[in-house]
Formats: C-alpha cells, sequence, structure tokens
C-alpha cells in the first residue's frame, strides 16, 4: 500500500513539473508551483476542482498533459505501471501481483494480470463508444478536429469520474437541455462509478450464472441514490434554480445532478443557485461517491449499505447481519467504521483548516457553507464547487490537496500505509469492559 500511495505522489510530481512549463499555457508563461501541484492533483484523483479555466489556461499540448494524468487516475497507478510493463514485454513479479490485488481489493491472487488487460480493453471500450456519441452533437458545434478531441477528453473525463472540461468556464451548463451531450455523459459517469468488479462480473455473467452478493447491493444502491435523488432535486429546484427551464429540461437537470455528485464534478446547472436544501442532498451525495474499485471516490456505497445494517440489526437487538442469505461479518463492519470515521475526520479537519486559511479572504462568494461544500467535495473527489476555488490561498489549496489524495487512494488504504502494523498479535483475552455508552 505505501508503495501504491508513493506511485500516485510520483505521478503527480511528474504532472506538476509539466503544468508548470510554460509551454502547456496558452499565454506563454510560468505556472505558480502551488496551482499546477493542485491542478495535477486533481486530475490523479479523479476530482475536477480547477484553479482556472482549463480551456482558457491550457494549450493543446497542457490539455493532453491533463488527459494522460486522469486517465492513469482513473486506472490506478499499478494499472499504469502494469501496461507499460506488458508494451516492453516485461514479466510481472509476484510482489507486482501483490500490488494490483490490494489496488483492485480483489481476495484472490490467482489470474490479478488477467484482470488487468480486461479492464483495459473495457476501459477502451466503454470510453470509445461514449466519445463516438459525443461526437454527434460536438463534430457540427466546433468543427471536426474539434469536435472529436472535445468528445474524447469528455468521455474519459467523465468515465474516469474526474470533472475536468474543455468546454469553457460555465461547464456544462450551456447543455442543460441537450440529451445528446448530457445523457452520453451521465452514463459514462454512472458505468465509472459501479467499480471494475462490477463491470467484469456483468461482462462474464452468462458463465457465472449467478450475481455475487457484492454486484447486488452495488446496483441497488446506486438506483436507489439516483432515483430518490433525482425526484428531490427536481421537486426542490422546480421553482427555484430550474424555474426558467422548460418542464423537459427540468427533468433533465435533475437527474443530471443526481448522478453528478457521485464524484464526477461536471454541472449542468451553476451550483450556486441551488437551494440550500439541495446544496445539502448533493454534499450527501459526494461523501457517499461511487462503489469500491472504481473510478469515484468517496466513502463507497457498501460501506454506507453495511453501516445502515449494522445500525439497524443493533437496533433491533439482532446477533448477525443477514443479507440474502449471507452474513455481513464483524470485520466488514469494522473496516467500514474506520473508513466513515477517517472520511468525517478529513472532511471536518480540511473545514477548520480551510476556515482559518481564509478568514481574512474578502471575496463575497467565500463564505462558511461554500468552503463546507469546497471541502466535502474534495475528499469525495466529487470536483462540485461553487466557484470559491481560484480565490483560495496556496494553504487552503494543500489541504484540499490532500483531502483529494485521500479521498481517492480511499481512507483505509491511506490509514494502513501510514501507520504501523509492526505489533504482536493480542493472545490475551481480558474480561468484557464495563462501558456505559449513548
Amino acid at each position: 500500500m505505501r508503495i501504491v500511495l508513493l506511485g500516485i505522489v510520483c505521478i503527480i510530481l511528474v504532472g506538476a513539473f509539466f503544468l508548470v512549463l510554460p509551454i502547456t499555457h496558452k499565454d506563454g508563461e510560468w505556472f505558480s508551483v502551488s496551482d499546477a501541484l493542485f491542478t495535477a492533483t486533481s486530475c490523479v484523483c479523479s476530482t475536477g476542482l480547477v484553479v482556472a479555466s482549463t480551456v482558457d489556461e491550457f494549450n493543446i499540448f497542457g490539455q493532453i498533459v491533463l488527459l494522460l494524468l486522469i486517465q492513469i487516475g482513473g486506472l490506478g497507478f499499478m494499472t499504469g505501471a502494469t501496461l507499460i510493463f506488458m508494451i516492453l514485454g516485461k514479466r510481472i513479479t509476484l510482489q507486482q501481483r501483490l500490488l494490483l490485488k490490494e489496488s483492485f481489493n480483489q481476495y484472490k491472487l490467482q489470474g490479478v494480470v488477467g484482470l488487468i488487460k480486461k479492464i483495459l480493453i473495457y476501459t477502451a471500450v466503454i470510453e470509445a463508444v461514449g466519445a463516438f456519441l459525443l461526437m454527434i452533437p460536438f463534430i457540427p458545434k466546433y468543427g471536426f478536429w474539434s469536435g472529436v478531441f472535445k468528445s474524447v477528453f469528455l468521455s474519459v473525463s467523465a468515465f474516469c469520474n474526474a470533472g475536468f472540461d474543455v468546454i469553457g468556464p460555465q461547464s456544462l451548463t450551456p447543455f442543460v437541455g441537450n440529451v445528446l451531450v448530457i445523457l452520453p455523459i451521465a452514463l459514462l459517469i454512472v458505468i465509472g462509478g459501479l467499480g471494475y468488479t462490477v463491470l467484469l462480473e456483468i461482462g462474464g455473467l452468462k458463465r457465472a450464472k449467478k450475481m455475487s452478493l457484492h454486484v447486488k447491493m452495488v446496483l441497488i444502491t446506486t438506483a436507489i441514490l439516483i432515483a430518490a435523488s433525482s425526484v428531490m432535486f427536481i421537486v426542490f429546484e422546480w421553482n427555484y434554480a430550474y424555474k426558467d427551464l422548460s418542464a423537459g429540461d427540468k427533468i433533465l437537470a435533475g437527474i443530471f445532478q443526481a448522478v453528478t455528485p457521485r464524484t464526477a464534478g461536471f454541472a449542468s446547472v451553476d451550483q450556486l443557485k441551488l437551494s440550500d436544501t439541495s446544496m445539502v442532498l448533493t454534499e450527501v451525495l459526494m461523501f457517499i461517491g461511487a462503489s469500491p474499485a472504481s473510478t469515484g471516490g468517496g466513502i463507497k456505497t457498501t460501506t454506507f449499505v453495511v453501516i445502515l445494517l449494522s445500525v439497524t440489526g443493533a437496533l433491533r437487538a439482532k446477533r448477525n447481519i443477514n443479507v440474502s442469505k449471507e452474513r455481513i461479518t464483524e470485520t466488514m463492519v469494522r473496516k467500514s467504521l474506520t473508513i466513515i470515521t477517517i472520511g468525517i475526520g478529513v472532511v471536518v479537519s480540511s473545514i477548520l483548516l480551510v476556515t482559518l486559511f481564509e478568514r481574512n479572504n474578502v471575496n463575497a462568494i467565500v463564505t462558511a457553507d461554500n468552503i463546507v461544500f469546497e471541502c466535502i467535495s474534495a475528499f469525495s473527489t466529487a470536483g462540485l464547487t461553487r466557484g470559491i476555488t481560484p480565490f483560495l490561498t496556496a494553504g487552503s489549496k494543500f489541504v484540499l490537496g490532500l483531502a483529494m489524495f485521500v479521498g481517492r487512494l480511499g481512507p483505509l488504504t491511506v490509514g494502513v500505509a501510514l501507520v504501523s502494523t509492526n505489533h504482536k498479535e493480542d493472545k490475551i483475552t481480558y474480561p468484557d469492559a464495563k462501558l456505559l455508552v449513548g
């Protein structure tokens, strides 16, 4: 896990080096080191928070650098390294196989290299189909070569749940009612957020003939979260943020607003125009995030469900937590509690530090509620913003960068990597503690 962590850091530093250089910028000037580090971290961590408009700040070379960082971040450090070894014809060692197993939360070491090959094929096919669908509206609007590049960039960014776009500073708001743009991007976001484990199992379902509990839980939870939040956003914003839209556009905007907090970061409606109720709902969805072994962040859907099941089980005084004739183990519950506790700790610490750094900030939109939104967005690698990112100090950007890093690698992965595990196993069982809680 420490090797994976250091690998991601190295990729971020290499990306930041290129982004600092004048050759990646339209104005031909040097980029600040803090902004370059923040942008590279946002790309590799599949977040989408930016200090400047991608299309206005970076030239075509700079945009290609961003695209490569997004793709590497979406696939994961070990997948990218494995791809390079395959191209060079090098042998995949046992240590590298173990790292791959850890990176994709696999239970077995057998077949892990074959898994990577399938992931690369699935990623290429899905992104190619997404790019082709986006070319239909983009080529007539932007011309052939520009339309193709924008389609490829958006397809990769959407599938990787990165949130970067090459449309303009308004993101996807000009296309709020355009089904040919909004639906393909929404589908790419959802597919990327399901996780490679789910995609691979669905792809081989004919052979397996039975869907695992993990896949069932991910699909059902994702469907419920999107459906329920879509209805709520439509109701909350019908006569508020969506008041100037047609009925069909309101429904489309509500569905997209339910999908994009799943760590995607695209916005079809200005987030500052949303009501406070919708802002809170968006924050909850961002914190939950995508599913395990996906291109997204957050505490993950399965973690959320395990916590809910354990709480309801405790309230009903149930000894075991059973789902579809399978038992949720105590280890799963402890892992889920650890993930959500570290997640809350990272978000709260980020909020405290950013509010401290920005207490003398005179910009009108750098308010406490917008800072809370930004910090949750950073940890969950959602990339949604209420417009304050460019106006933050270097200290705040560093804090948000750390939050993105922890959110993308996973709180448990970072925690295990940083905490020493060289301890002797407890061989003594002590009496139960008589401790009052609650």
